[in-house]
């Protein structure tokens, strides 16, 4: 029992303090964004994504910030992914099914999201483990004396083209560190980012220049630190959150264009300022089958200058609470995990004076992991957000208020994952993944700036994991993705771009 308590405990932290740094994407969308963890004591290193703030308007900034919390969400789904493919491992095997290091990705994009119109994207690796056989307790190695570590190397290639003329890459190599024993878990991570685009310049739809960017640069680090008293009926961890500003917050002149859509990319920022996030969370099981998880955290987010071009425009972000529920159930050959997650922001300010204040956010999630044959596992996954509107400035009092309408259109993020174990050992796994994102117009009028068509996107894909040895896992997966987003004044038409998604990983724990 109090391995299943942990185990909820692991995957509930991870929705609670996504968005304290990288992740969140992305992942995030972060490094973030991200984002990352341990895959066996649930050491959450966040890495925080990095993103330059372009014009600096509320609204490209509110955009940022959900392009990142998206890349989170994915980052979060393919750590449950991890951890329910871990409890549900035979004891027997000699070669644990191989999960991949999901990836905070993209957080695959930071999809979901609504943004506005820098949408994300949220086809996110996570892949679960196809061994079938009845679940046996996660056994969290907190129990032994013996100290567990981890290296986890992940590597994401980013490549797209439109049919407006505009084309980019990312690559991202993040490296991950954790450390546990007993029932402390330490975690640290961060990348090295190469951000590339080119592209036109459009007035009422018509070309009328070109413009390129690129950035090549570490990201933040992102560090934490958790202690859980498993010993209790109802398990308490107490987590601490950091991310230090070792990325490259501040941009100048065409380094701004490297800044990418994070539907396409993984990171919608290269740096940002300290932030610390404290939590709590808690957890109680009720019979053999079902958990229930309660958490709450703080971001306390430092202040940046994300425009080297312009003077006494530092950012001061909003501080972020976030409270989370989770629920497990299980069974035999599935295992059912759901939650809400509510996330509350604080005043932004742009050089001391108030600028915006995000909408509370509201994200409900379902992850089903399904094994209807010997060795074969399926996983589906949803997520759907609603956000509230924004307080901007209002131009005639210059007082921040209510925005007229709601700039935030509801997402809604759907994953599939077929997993096939091959082998006498079952040490490769090969998946077959698809995900849809359909992010809906806001209620601005079509006339207005504010106003945002929505977006639908379409991931299609082949993985495949192989365990090394019973400590050692290989990853890769390959993703097709067609984006479209629909007409806006500015566009005057659909807008369409194709890429591709690359993504490996090997880790080892000793």
């Amino acid at each position: 029992m109090p391995s299943k308590l942990y185990l909820i405990l692991c995957v509930f932290i991870l929705a609670t303090f996504s968005k304290s740094a990288f992740a969140q994407d992305v992942a995030e969308k972060s490094i973030s964004n991200s984002e990352a963890m341990s895959t066996t004591g649930c050491a959450y290193a966040n890495v925080s994504r990095n993103a330059e703030l372009l014009k600096q308007t509320p609204q490209t900034l509110q955009q940022i910030e959900q392009s990142n919390l998206i890349s989170a969400f994915d980052f979060i789904l393919s750590t449950q992914t991890k951890l329910l493919s871990q409890a549900t491992t035979p004891s027997n095997s000699d070669f644990p099914t191989a999960v991949p290091q999901t990836s905070p990705q993209t957080t695959e994009n930071k999809q979901l999201e609504a943004e506005a119109s820098d949408a994300t994207d949220v086809s996110k690796p996570a892949s679960p483990s196809s061994e079938p056989a009845k679940p046996t307790p996660f056994k969290p190695p907190a129990t032994s004396p013996k100290a567990n570590y981890s290296v986890t190397s992940e590597y994401y290639y980013y490549n797209w083209s439109d049919d407006l003329g505009n084309s980019g890459s990312q690559f991202v190599a993040p490296i991950t560190f954790t450390y546990q024993q007993g029932n402390f878990d330490v975690g640290l991570r961060t990348a090295y980012i190469n951000s590339n685009f080119e592209g036109v310049l459009l007035l009422d739809g018509m070309k009328i220049g070109t413009r390129k960017g690129q950035v090549s640069t570490l990201s933040d680090t992102s560090a934490s630190f958790a202690y859980t008293l498993k010993e209790l009926s109802w398990p308490i961890r107490f987590n601490l959150d950091l991310n230090l500003p070792t990325g490259r917050a501040t941009l100048v002149g065409n380094e701004k264009n490297a800044i990418m859509d994070g539907a396409l990319v993984q990171q919608t920022r290269f740096g940002e300022g300290f932030n610390i996030a404290p939590g709590i969370s808690i957890s109680h099981a009720f019979g053999n089958k079902d958990v229930v998880g309660l958490g709450v955290s703080h971001i306390f987010r430092g202040q940046f200058d994300p425009n080297g071009d312009v003077s006494n425009d530092e950012i001061d972000p909003g501080d972020e609470t976030v409270a989370t529920l989770q629920y497990q159930h299980n069974e035999n050959n599935w295992l059912l995990i759901g939650g809400l997650i509510y996330t509350n922001y604080g005043l932004t300010q742009r050089g001391g004076q108030d600028y915006y204040r995000s909408g509370d956010r509201l994200d409900a999630n379902a992850t089903l992991v399904y094994s209807p044959f010997e060795r074969h596992r399926v996983q589906l996954s949803g997520r759907y957000f609603t956000q509230s509107p924004n307080d901007v400035v209002n131009f005639l009092s210059g007082n921040i208020s209510k925005e007229t309408a709601n700039s935030n259109g509801n997402a809604l993020f759907l994953s599939f994952d077929w997993g096939v174990a091959l082998g006498k050992q079952q040490r490769h796994t090969v998946h077959l993944l698809a995900d849809y994102l359909n992010v809906e117009a806001n209620s601005y009028d079509r006339i207005n700036d504010l106003f945002n068509a929505g977006r639908d996107k379409f991931s299609i894909g082949l993985g495949y994991d192989y365990a090394l040895s019973s400590k050692s896992r290989f990853s890769l997966q390959a993703k097709y993705f067609n984006l479209t987003d629909n007409a806006t004044p500015v566009t005057q038409r659909d807008v369409n771009a194709d890429g591709l998604n690359l993504y490996g990983t090997l880790n080892f724990s000793f």
